[in-house]
């Protein structure tokens, strides 16, 4: 039988995990956007690309409804004299108003491109070569207005800062828009920009425009915490749990000890949606009988089994996106060690046995680690025979704790 207590325990897990489901699901913004986007958040980066592109979309589409004609192409105070607004600062009246022109043009076309499911972007870890003339450059990224695909370097991507990863990708897709009825590339004139890198000079303002406008409508501020929180596409976990373990099976011995409590560390590794976790588990249960005799009872535990993850939404820029569900199946090689003492007499008696486990895990991301709650099953037996003790185990066991992945 369960005792009430027990009940109660275990009825408080479940609420914890329950609300922690429904808190991060009502209250994050901008659930279900990503998946008009490519790539799902799966791997390394894609998380840093999706805010990069959403930030573009929501800024430019702005751009693209504002019924007010706008000055472009320059400056903001806060700004000034950075690397970013390099491109405005030497811009003739003439060519800001070309800019300003040519951004507020192509904001929808590219609002539509974003949206487009063709447009695909390939992460590589080569170098990026480019000819240019007689020249050969290398480069961040690099776009083909033909197949509608933008190649970008993942290692140089993740250095960047967002501002420069907002510059770069908005570069990229400004190859992929019609700018004066044809595809521009980096290297020749157009309208204003005389000089022989004069399409690269535009798009350069541009995307800095683009830069400024993802300031002025608080997209950076906004999606600070998406990049900061911790990301599932991690292949290597660690867990560190406080776990409380209550026996369903009643037991009439005098020694037999039906509530333990310790600590958890267990590391998984998972491909895809499977993986594989070890791990090891130290309970104690304490108490006094008749008075004077104390009784401690040590369990550990080492595990071993497989994993199944699955995720709570498609989104992967909310943290209820992010946030997954883990169930393990163990098999569990079990430690059953008795201290028992009173005033004149000690005695110890220890035995080994394998038992079997299954968990259910809920992982919520935070700043860089997550917390878990879980609820699951353990069964193994033992036997003291100093203590006349025989036990078939059945125990309920919860656990809170926080997690990392790398």
């Amino acid at each position: 039988m369960i005792e009430i207590k027990q009940f109660l325990t275990i009825k408080r897990i479940f609420i914890y995990i329950f609300l922690g489901i429904l808190f991060s699901n009502l209250f994050t913004p901008y659930k279900s956007f990503a998946n008009s986007f490519v790539g799902n958040g799966g791997s390394t980066a894609d998380v840093e690309m999706l805010v990069t592109k959403k930030q573009i979309y929501e800024s430019l589409k702005k751009v693209n409804e504002s019924e007010v004609f706008k000055d472009y192409c320059e400056c903001i105070p806060v700004y000034n004299n950075r690397n970013i607004c390099a491109p405005l600062e030497n811009l003739d009246s003439e060519q800001r108003n070309f800019c300003t022109l040519q951004l507020k043009n192509v904001s929808g076309l590219i609002v539509n491109l974003l949206e487009d499911p063709n447009l695909v972007f390939n992460w590589t870890n080569k170098v990026i070569n480019l000819q240019e003339g007689s020249n050969n450059v290398t480069a961040d990224a690099v776009a083909n207005p033909e197949t509608k695909i933008v190649t970008v370097n993942k290692k140089n991507f993740l250095m960047m800062t967002q501002y420069r990863r907002v510059f770069l990708i908005a570069h990229e897709l400004l190859h992929l828009v019609p700018i004066e009825g044809e595809y521009i590339g980096d290297v020749g004139d157009i309208g204003p920009f005389k000089s022989q890198q004069g399409r690269r000079e535009l798009i350069n303002s541009m995307a800095s425009e683009t830069v400024l406008q993802v300031y002025r409508y608080g997209l950076f501020q906004l999606y600070k915490p998406t990049l900061l929180r911790g990301q599932s596409n991690k292949h290597y976990w660690l867990d560190l749990n406080f776990v409380q373990q209550n026996d369903l099976i009643s037991n009439s011995n005098t020694y037999s000890s039906d509530k333990h409590y310790g600590f958890e560390v267990n590391y998984k590794h998972f491909i895809k949606k499977w993986g594989f976790n070890f791990g090891y588990k130290s309970l104690l249960s304490s108490e006094k009988i008749l008075t004077s005799i104390e009784v401690e009872h040590n369990l550990s535990t080492l595990g071993l089994g497989l994993s199944y993850r699955f995720f709570m939404d498609d989104d992967p820029l909310t943290a209820f996106g992010q946030s997954f569900m883990v169930i393990n199946a163990n098999v569990d090689l079990v430690v059953s060690e008795y201290d028992v003492k009173d005033p004149f007499v000690s005695s110890n008696s220890k035995d080994n046995t394998i038992g079997y486990s299954v968990q259910a895990n809920y992982y919520y991301p935070l700043d860089y680690v997550w917390v878990k709650a879980g609820i699951g099953l353990s069964s193994f037996s033992f036997a003291h025979e100093e203590l006349n003790l025989d036990k078939e185990s059945l125990n309920i066991v919860g656990q809170l704790g926080v997690s990392y992945g790398f």
